[in-house]
């Protein structure tokens, strides 16, 4: 979980390309995530391999995005999303 305060957060941020709400990643999403990193079969939008593990993850509402977090800050760019 990051340090801000979470809820206030999650009511207030969306995702910037559908406008769905975002919500924490579950500690098993995070493993399967971090499994993909690890196998190199994780992309963002841009189809860059994501190299670094997640520590912390925002879901879109239908489960298919991820945004990750990094150093407590979410990164909501279109090209940072990761399709799961």
């Amino acid at each position: 979980m990051f340090c801000v305060d979470s809820n206030y957060l999650l009511h207030i941020v969306r995702c910037p390309k559908s406008g769905q709400p975002l919500r924490e990643a579950g500690a098993l999403e995070l493993e399967e995530l971090n499994l993909r990193v690890c196998s190199g079969t994780l992309l963002n939008q841009l189809g860059q391999t994501v190299c670094q593990p997640l520590k912390a993850a925002l879901i879109r509402e239908d489960g298919n995005v991820a945004y990750p977090v990094r150093d407590d800050i979410p990164f909501l760019l279109l090209e940072e999303a990761i399709t799961i």
